[in-house]
């Protein structure tokens, strides 16, 4: 019961990573609760032009080349952030 209770729970942890981590919420823009949705809805968009980016440019590889190399999402989304404007 408890590794059933543990492994539901995973999944929820992972989504706390991933919103902490990769999307940088510790760090918002105001202090206000519309500030924090403000932020929340641009980082999950940017997060998705990002992936939507590394995948347009995974196809664009060469089929050898893909097989041995994957694409940085980190230096892509910080090259993303950088062409967007605030």
């Amino acid at each position: 019961m408890i590794a059933s209770c543990y492994h539901s729970r995973w999944r929820i942890e992972e989504a706390f990573k991933w919103i902490q981590h990769r999307l940088g919420f510790e760090h918002l823009s105001g202090m206000s609760w519309l500030a924090a949705q403000q932020d929340f809805g641009a980082k999950i968009l940017c997060d998705k032009l990002n992936a939507l980016a590394v995948y347009a440019a995974s196809e664009l590889l060469d089929p050898h080349i893909r097989a041995h190399y994957l694409i940085n999402r980190g230096d892509t989304f910080c090259r993303l952030k950088r062409t967007l404007g605030r």
